[in-house]
Parts: C-alpha cells; sequence; structure tokens
C-alpha cells in the first residue's frame, strides 16, 4: 500500500487499469525503466486515504485521475496550461518521469490530489470513468487545439482507443464528416459503428476518402495518432490548403523527413500536441454524464490484472482496442 508521503497526496485502491499505446515503449525498449518499476497511467478506483491538505477529493469518493501530476502552481499552472508545468511528473515511467509507480497495481498513490484526481458522476460508469485520465481526454483537447470548429472535416490517422475516441468526440461536437484511417480491419469497422468513414490503409488510400466528403478541398483537421515517426509526414496529403495537423502521437524517438515545400504551399499549421489533462476533465466527463460521448465503446478486453501479459501482446499486435486490467 502506498504512503503519504506528500500532504497534498491521496491513496486510491484501483478497480480499473488501462494499457495505453504509449506503455509498449517500456516494453520494446523505446524508453528505459528500472526493474521492477510498477507501470500504467490510466487508473480508477477508490479514494482509502487523503493527506491533511487534500480538500476536494473525500474518503470512499469514485474516482479518476490524470496521467500526469502538475503542481497547480508554477506559472503555466497559473494560466491552466498544465501539460506545460515545469516540475511535470507522470505516472508508471520510473525515475526519470517523476518516480510515481504507475497504477496497473492495487493501489496507487496520487500527489497533488485536489488537482490529479476528478470525482466521478454517479451516472458516469466505471469504465467509461477509466478512459477520462488520457484517452477521451487527449480526443477532445487536440480537437480544441487544432482549432475544431462544427462542419469540418476531420480526418483521424491511427484507429487505437484515442484515434477511435477523437473520431466520436468529433462527431459528438458536430463534425461534418470523420475519416478514420487504420491498417487493422476490426479497427476501421469499430470506426465505422461510430459513424465514422472507415479506411484500411492496406489496400485504401485515405486521401481519396477525405477529397471525396470534402469537395475535393482536403480535411480541415488531421490529428495525427498512428504511433509512428512516419505519420506526421504522411499527414500533410490529407490537409487542405490552411488546414492544420496536430501531432497527438506520443514520440520518444526517430527521425522522419518532413515535406517542407508541401506544408508551404498548403500554408499549414503544425500543432505538437500534449495534451492539457487537468483542464479538460471535467468538460469530458460533462460530455459522458450527457450521453455524447461514450469512451467505453473502445473497449476490447476486460483481463484479471495476473494476465497482464497477455494484454499487452494483444495490443501489440494492434489487434485490440483498449484493454483495461481489473485487480
Amino acid at each position: 500500500n502506498p504512503e503519504l508521503t506528500e500532504s497534498g497526496m491521496a491513496v486510491v485502491r484501483i478497480t480499473r487499469a488501462g494499457i495505453c499505446g504509449s506503455d509498449l515503449m517500456l516494453l520494446d525498449g523505446r524508453v528505459t525503466i528500472e526493474p521492477d518499476f510498477p507501470i500504467g497511467h490510466e487508473y480508477f478506483g477508490i479514494v482509502e486515504q487523503i493527506g491533511p491538505d487534500v480538500r476536494l477529493i473525500e474518503v470512499g469518493d469514485r474516482v479518476t485521475g490524470s496521467f500526469s501530476v502538475s503542481c497547480g502552481h508554477c506559472v503555466q499552472c497559473q494560466r491552466g496550461q498544465h501539460a506545460r508545468c515545469l516540475m511535470l511528473r507522470f505516472f508508471g515511467f520510473g525515475f526519470a518521469f517523476g518516480d510515481l509507480p504507475g497504477g496497473q497495481a492495487e493501489y496507487i498513490g496520487v500527489p497533488e490530489a485536489d488537482l490529479t484526481l476528478r470525482k466521478v458522476p454517479d451516472d458516469v460508469s466505471d469504465d467509461a470513468a477509466l478512459l477520462v485520465g488520457d484517452n477521451a481526454v487527449t480526443a477532445v483537447d487536440v480537437l480544441h487545439r487544432g482549432g475544431f470548429q462544427p462542419g469540418q472535416v476531420v480526418a483521424v490517422m491511427g484507429g487505437g482507443p484515442t484515434g477511435l475516441l477523437t473520431a466520436q468526440a468529433a462527431l459528438a461536437l458536430g463534425a461534418g464528416a470523420v475519416v478514420v484511417s487504420d491498417p487493422n480491419e476490426s479497427r476501421v469497422r469499430r470506426a465505422a459503428e461510430l459513424g465514422a468513414t472507415g479506411v484500411n490503409v492496406a489496400s485504401d488510400d485515405p486521401a481519396d476518402a477525405v477529397l471525396e466528403l470534402s469537395g475535393y478541398q482536403g480535411a480541415d483537421l488531421v490529428v495525427e495518432v498512428t504511433n509512428t515517426v512516419q505519420g506526421t509526414a504522411d499527414a500533410v496529403a490529407l490537409a487542405r490548403k490552411g488546414g492544420v495537423i496536430a501531432v497527438t502521437t506520443v514520440h520518444a524517438d526517430g527521425e522522419v523527413t518532413i515535406p517542407l515545400g508541401e506544408m508551404w504551399l498548403k500554408d499549414l499549421t503544425l500543432v505538437m500536441h500534449q495534451v492539457n489533462v487537468q483542464a479538460r476533465m471535467d468538460e469530458v466527463l460533462a460530455l459522458i454524464a450527457s450521453g455524447r460521448l461514450e469512451p467505453e465503446k473502445a473497449i476490447s478486453h476486460h483481463l484479471p490484472l495476473a494476465q497482464a501479459a497477455e494484454g499487452y501482446a494483444v495490443m501489440a499486435a494492434r489487434e485490440a482496442g483498449k484493454v483495461v486490467l481489473v485487480p
């Protein structure tokens, strides 16, 4: 059981934990981590202890939490830009990223609990709440960062959980059309079930669908969440003149040739997106409570925590949507 080492900390008993695509970087060595360090940064559970300075969270609350911890006091936090906090820490990525043990465990210690955690309304399910602290909030926040407006054509590159939720959020917020591209047929089908146009890039060019749906203009906003370094370069072909490319893939390494000439000719805006979780969680919880956003639809597997290795295997094979671990 974690100890309350900070006065603003809470201890949460985990009842749901998620496996994220970025966790695979720890598996394949793109990000190094100390042996036996608890991993995972997507968590939901019940508050069991709080420190003396916690004011907004109480013992017994159902809570979901941000995958990162911001201080709440620096210049960037005061501006509401928590992803740019100078003291930013991440759960489950080892000493170099803040030394915070992760949520694929029975308990998690959560610093700055008033800012990091949110009480979950009774009408929001455990599964939906789990996805608030990363995938769902990334989906909504990247649309804001990309200047999304109702009626726009949005191209989402990558049909994993965050890609599917970005498509779902864009449709909920009034997109004119959404195209989701992915090389996995089951993900393409899931996108279609959510109301998007799914394109299997193994056999078809997503640019064709984007052009057809946009009156041959191109996408107003391209969200790149392929988890590949090539994705950003490939996004250029999908964007209209004056369009926006928002990159929400977690880039830990790799170099790629970017077509700067085409980007200049198209007068594109490139946004490198680090999600401002704490500033968006309330909005996402409200969208879920209203029924406009259903993040649980991105979940494909529930497994006991003891079968986490199996969950990582299906994630690595890109055969899954969201994998949920249940302690």
